[in-house]
């Protein structure tokens, strides 16, 4: 598997730096725009690359959950939290969180570069990010506060909000492959009765239970249900496109297994894989027509908004047109995390090795501590695993990335039209509020004076 991935590692950077250009174009600098650079000027390194593929299908799911999963409403507080600007507090707090401490390889990584004399790699801003948005949307102890009557946040003695202390949830699990043979697990979490989304309620306006629908509702009314219904076709397209696509990676992966070398069924496979990439052409021609009908219905929406503009939906468009930044910046830097990881196997391939033996030394240390020694025997398998993951993983996360560039950016235009819309208006109102000004100058300089000479 090492030579196999030695031998497409380097094409693969080249293809997912292209894949990921064209969104830092459009949406600008995200967290994960450094991952590239970082893994260029690194030590050569090969299990920080897969600790970044699967930060890179993280953030396909928890993007997944925030367009589909997460109700929103104009008044919608985790939104504004979700979006906030990456500072030293934000930082500090995600650093303290009881998820990141007890992560396998973030809590050991330290001992195992000792024992490699190489610098400990830091958690970068990409990931960063991925847990403090976890952090506000998924029930857990740092967000559980108290509130009053009036869902204000109760501020205790001491200056600071008070906490219900709730132990029973945390953050998804952040270690978990996905598997191609269930290609939900890569836009999905692993269920666990542990993890559950915040709740949320509208105090004003409407509430929707995802982005999706709720920019359905941006559009005018004559067209919402003809656009519900193409939505409808255009989900069943998009499941057997990644139902034949994980067929394809359950064949490549059979047949980059080296134990597989000497089966006599490798005819078979390699007569199914191909059998199974005609599939996936046939399904993703189908997607594609059935996506640009459902994009040609937004479009239509969004020319009509302007002749048929309600001011009413300004506040929702302002929640979902933020929301739809946060997951334009999870792309960014899901492709660069997957970009880099590219370059850092290519570069890291003759460390494999060498990390597997010092993981193997650190479980044998006395001066382990609290979870340490399991979290080791679990990075150990995740090395295995991974390994021969990364590539299948890599080529159906980009997938899913491409996939929700073309939404989220008609999505845009979408809410791009009642902002514009608002916008004119307001210039509208204050041209009316200057002419009004200068006729009234200009009736009083010709009203006659009521002075007595």
């Amino acid at each position: 598997m090492l030579k196999r991935l030695k031998k497409v590692s380097l094409g693969m950077s080249m293809v997912a730096a292209l894949v990921v250009a064209p969104i830092s174009l459009q949406a600008g600098v995200g967290e994960g725009l450094s991952e590239s650079s970082s893994a260029a000027m690194e030590s050569p390194n090969f299990e920080h690359q897969l600790v970044r593929i699967n930060t890179g299908i993280n953030y396909i799911r928890i993007s997944y959950d925030i367009m589909l999963e997460m109700p929103i409403s104009e008044d919608a507080e985790w939104a504004d939290l979700c979006v906030r600007t990456m500072d030293k507090k934000m930082v500090t707090d995600t650093l303290a969180l009881d998820d990141v401490k007890n992560d396998a390889y973030f809590s050991t990584v330290m001992i195992t570069n000792l024992i490699l004399r190489r610098p400990v790699p830091p958690m970068s801003p990409a990931i960063i990010r991925l847990y403090y948005v976890a952090s506000v949307i998924y029930k857990n102890k740092a967000n559980s506060y108290i509130l009053d009557e009036a869902g204000e946040k109760v501020i205790g003695s001491d200056g600071k909000a008070k906490q219900n202390g709730n132990q029973n949830y945390h953050i998804p699990d952040f270690n978990e492959f996905p598997d191609v043979t269930n290609l939900d697990t890569f836009v999905k979490f692993k269920k666990d009765s542990k993890v559950s989304l915040i709740k949320v309620e509208a105090k004003n306006g409407n509430s929707y239970t995802n982005v999706a629908k709720a920019i359905i509702a941006l559009l005018p009314d004559s067209l919402q249900d003809k656009a519900k219904e193409s939505r409808a076709e255009l989900l069943v397209a998009r499941e057997e496109v990644a139902s034949t696509k994980g067929e394809v990676a359950v064949l490549e992966v059979w047949l980059d297994d080296e134990k597989n070398a000497g089966s006599p069924d490798i005819a078979d496979k390699k007569e199914g894989l191909e059998v199974a990439k005609k599939k996936n052409e046939m399904a993703e021609k189908v997607y594609d027509e059935k996506e640009d009908i459902y994009f040609s219905i937004l479009d239509q929406g969004a020319l009509q908004i302007e002749a048929d503009f309600d001011v009413s939906k300004v506040p929702l468009a302002k929640k979902v047109d933020n929301l739809l930044g946060l997951v334009d910046d999870g792309a960014i830097n899901a492709g660069s995390l997957f970009t880099a990881a590219m370059i850092g196997i290519y570069r890291g391939l003759g460390e494999y090795d060498k990390e597997l033996k010092a993981i193997l030394v650190a479980q044998a240390l006395t001066t382990l501590v609290g979870n340490q020694k399991q979290f080791l025997i679990e990075r150990y398998k995740r090395m295995l695993v991974g390994t021969l993951m990364a590539i299948p993983n890599i080529a159906v996360g980009s997938y899913y990335l491409a996939s929700g560039r073309g939404a989220i950016s008609t999505y845009k235009d979408v809410v791009g039209a009642v902002l514009d819309g608002a916008e004119a208006q307001e210039e509208a109102a204050k041209a009316a509020a200057e002419a009004a000004k200068v006729q009234e100058a200009e009736e009083a300089a010709k009203a006659p004076s009521t002075e007595t000479k």
